[in-house]
């Protein structure tokens, strides 16, 4: 069992955590072969399965101080290894979608060798038709290629940033120039990239990386893998793509389970901003472009670094960030390919059947399934969750890792099989690829599409492989999908939380460039600390019938007579001026206060008073005229989803204890529920405090006051002797014509207004019955009598 857990620890070990928890990972003792080839699959898959679950249960444990313990099959982690090809959706089986392009594969090439093209993207296929100059079939391209020599052809493909490798041995890749850049690797590693608060984090979270933002820049597999498995341990992971560049739907189906998805041209100057405001809330930032190709676009490791200290900068890229192809394209085919995993696969492969006679080069054997590709991602996972691991253990700092193809190939490719026999006779093969097949069923779990912020698609069941690592105490999280890459609006990408807790003050040195590598020796960290954070105050409003119009029950005696003058509630009213004063009192330190109303289109009406009285701008979610009126419960997810589309986030949300027409009183308390939010009710004091990210409140209470101290975000409910609202002047009446005022719809926010609440019955009070005049003590107290009130015994 020593030898099965040794890759676990030393990578585990190299990464300098903690080893007390080496004891809770439990792998399979017999892990390999698990799958038909020559090489040891089964022990990489559940190895970077297993340390990607232990490091989030690490994280979790330093966050909270559960332990618990992590498993892994390691016949599920070879299946979810090649999760692109086991799915279904609304009842289509992934087996219809084809992994790989007709024209993709290895062709012969002049000089007795092969070379390999990668065509599932448009571009790279019309590429390397443009270069061989024949037709878009298998047999045209093999006869152009003849006319190649293999190293010239993938040089010439290279030139033309196209994607196509050469045959190679492990031994010839190993005196190749960028074998030889990269030799002494690790296949993950952490460097220290400057100066930043220690991590403060909510302990009470029920999954290991809940409130974690990620910023996930990456395509095709690896990287997207990578994204999933943050997810699945309870990340937002936000999925940025560009509206240019084409897609792989049969891929990214399976890839952005658990994910919110946008797309942004990082050309456009406008879209290069609102990526900006995105890097400012992110926690990680994942990306797999090509060496130097975000820095282009102000996104490089030091410039995120410097906007967002405290960042985990994750890259990933195909041949490196040195040596002469540090710039090429490639993918996990391709790399097996120029590396020697092609020629290892079937050398071994001929000495199981007896062809060692056969000419050389064997014809490339590929693996089974993208190895390379998927233990790049969860290695990676694994190195992101470490780093994250020392944001909280190690104080002031931001952290860079990276993970390359080549470097997670020597680690796969370590573990060759010695007997042939062993590998391809008794390695089981992959099952078909259907969600019936019964060892697939196995590992399978259901999940639903989300509708996204967008909304317009039709929402559709998926059926899956789970998580393949299994923690005792916070089990994966089986997100929602299949996403389209466009589902979420990116102002209203990120899931609100709650800001970090840092420390009331913040230490800030240059980083010594001496501990980094080449690539990141140019990193001087002088860090800044952010501007502190300005106030954002929400403001809902409720359009009420007037305070002083007598109130008439209906004839069916189901609601009362609103064909009557409205006004905001009187409770909100107090609400806005509290807003307004605390702008008054803290200037600019308050950036913006906004509206929110939900009603048919006139209550409109009350959002205009309320710009009128100072807010900045008004969100009107609009319901019909006909519709009943909304429930607490619906209203506090409706202001949730208006919080979660705010760019700027909201810090604090001041709202009436209670609407005169329903008297509920809940929406307050619902609000800071799903919000996870402090909550201060009944307030009749407010003191705000923007730079301790504090709120003193003294709230009225039975018998006298009580004062409590707050953490932002918070939401506060106005009692009456809060303050005194003001009346609108003329010049700002006319001012809020025009303040901006948002139209939103309930399906938009993916919020469902329909009441669960039946009104039985709506009464007016009794009557009051006209009282009596008596004369005396003696007929007042026969008169309680005769009411059945009998004097009390002392």
């Amino acid at each position: 069992m020593a030898a099965i857990r040794a890759p676990a620890e030393t990578l585990w070990k190299s990464l300098n955590l903690s080893t007390e928890l080496l004891s809770r990972l439990h792998l399979s003792e017999q892990p390999d072969p698990a799958v038909n080839s020559s090489f040891r699959i089964g022990t990489a898959a559940q190895t970077v399965i297993g340390l990607s679950g232990l490091a989030a249960a690490e994280f979790h444990r330093l966050r909270t101080g559960t332990e618990q313990d992590v498993s892994v099959h390691v016949r599920h982690a070879v299946l979810e290894c090649k999760s692109e090809a086991y799915y279904s959706a609304e009842g289509e089986s992934g087996e219809k979608f084809a992994l790989f392009d007709t024209l993709a594969g290895v062709y012969p090439t002049k000089d007795n060798s092969y070379v390999r093209i990668h065509t599932n993207f448009p571009h790279h296929k019309q590429g390397i038709l443009d270069i061989l100059g024949c037709k878009p079939t298998r047999e045209s391209i093999a006869e152009a290629m003849l006319h190649w020599n293999a190293v010239e052809f993938e040089t010439e493909a290279a030139s033309r940033k196209m994607v196509a490798t050469a045959l190679r041995s492990f031994d010839e890749w190993d005196a190749h120039p960028q074998g030889q850049a990269l030799a002494n690797t690790p296949p993950v590693s952490l460097v220290k990239i400057g100066e930043a608060p220690n991590r403060r984090v909510q302990p009470d979270a029920t999954r290991p990386l809940e409130g974690i933002r990620v910023l996930d820049l990456t395509r095709v597999l690896a990287g997207p893998v990578c994204g999933r498995t943050l997810a699945g341990h309870g990340a937002d992971v936000l999925l940025v793509t560009s509206p240019k560049l084409p897609a792989l739907p049969n891929l990214d189906i399976d890839t952005s389970r658990g994910k919110r998805t946008t797309q942004l041209d990082l050309t456009d100057p406008t879209d290069r901003e609102t990526f900006s405001t995105l890097v400012d809330g992110a926690d990680v930032f994942l990306q797999a472009y090509r060496p130097g190709g975000l820095a282009e676009k102000g996104f490089g490791v030091d410039d995120v670094a410097k906007r967002r200290p405290g960042i985990v900068y994750a890259s990933l890229c195909a041949y490196g960030w040195e040596g002469p192809w540090r710039e090429r394209r490639g993918f996990d085919s391709l790399v097996q390919t120029a590396t020697g995993f092609n020629v290892a696969e079937a050398e071994a492969y001929a000495a199981y059947t007896g062809d060692t006679d056969a000419p050389r080069p064997l014809p490339p054997k590929p693996l089974p399934l993208q190895a390379l590709d998927h233990v790049a991602g969860y290695m990676l996972a694994f190195g992101i969750q470490a780093a994250l691991c020392k944001t909280i253990t190690a104080s002031y700092q931001s952290i860079y890792t990276d993970n390359t193809y080549l470097t997670t190939g020597r680690f796969a490719g370590g573990g060759i099989l010695g007997n042939p026999v062993v590998a391809f006779e008794r390695g089981p093969p992959l099952p078909p690829r259907s969600m019936d097949d019964p060892e697939v069923s196995q590992y399978a779990v259901k999940v639903k599409q989300t509708q996204g912020s967008r909304g317009g698609t039709k929402l559709k069941t998926m059926t899956a492989l789970a998580h393949a690592a299994k923690l005792s105490a916070t089990p994966a999280k089986e997100g929602e999908a299949p996403m389209r890459l466009d589902a979420h609006l990116p102002d209203s990408a990120w899931i609100t939380r709650a800001p970090p807790n840092h420390c009331a003050y913040r230490i800030w040195r240059t980083c010594d460039s001496t501990s980094l590598p080449p690539s990141l020796s140019h990193l001087n960290a002088n860090m800044r600390p952010s501007a502190v954070r300005l106030l954002n105050i929400l403001v809902p409003v409720k359009r009420t019938v007037d305070y002083a119009v007598k109130i008439r029950v209906n004839p069916d005696q189901k609601g009362v007579d609103l064909n009557v003058k409205h006004s905001m509630n009187p409770f909100d009213e107090i609400a806005v001026e509290e807003a307004v004063r605390l702008r008054e009192k803290l200037k600019d330190e308050v950036k913006s206060i906004k509206v929110v109303t939900i009603g048919p289109p006139k209550a409109a009406e009350t959002l205009r008073t309320a710009l009128a009285m100072g807010a900045d701008s008004g969100i009107h979610i609009e319901v019909p005229d006909s519709a009943p009126a909304p429930e607490p419960l619906g209203v506090a997810k409706a202001l949730r989803a208006v919080i979660q589309r705010e760019k700027d986030g909201v810090d604090l949300v001041i709202m009436g204890k209670q609407a005169i027409d329903d008297d509920a009183g809940q929406t307050g308390q619902m609000l800071a529920g799903l919000m996870d939010w402090a909550q201060a009710t009944f307030a009749s004091k407010l003191v705000v405090d923007p730079k301790a990210k504090e709120a003193q409140v003294t709230r009225e209470i039975d018998g006298g006051l009580e004062e409590l101290k707050c953490r932002l975000p918070l939401v506060v409910t106005t009692d009456l002797r809060l303050n005194e609202p003001r009346y609108a002047s003329l010049p700002n009446i006319m001012k809020a014509k025009k303040k901006p005022i948002q139209k939103l719809t309930p399906a938009e926010l993916e919020v469902d207004l329909a009441p669960i609440l039946e009104t039985v019955k709506v009464s007016e009070p009794p009557k009051r019955v006209g009282g009596g005049k008596v004369e005396n003590v003696d007929q007042l107290i026969a008169k309680l009598k005769e009411a059945g009130i009998t004097p009390v015994k002392s």
